[in-house]
């Protein structure tokens, strides 16, 4: 996943870098680290992202 790729994700799940990192108990720079590109984004936190994505896909879905 690429800076922008994370950073777009994020805006669409209207989250924060703050709020992702406090979701995932990290500091706030981590995260910015990661949106900047100085260190990829690990697997972890892009499977996170996708099950935040699904769980608001479903409840869209589902009119909630």
């Amino acid at each position: 996943m690429t800076p922008t790729e994370f950073r777009a994700v994020l805006r669409g799940l209207g989250l924060s870098q703050r709020a992702f990192a406090s979701r995932l108990g990290l500091d706030a720079h981590t995260v910015n680290r990661w949106a900047q590109g100085s260190v990829p984004v690990p697997r972890y936190a892009i499977y996170v992202l996708e099950l935040l994505s699904e769980r608001r896909e479903l409840a869209e879905k589902l009119g909630a």
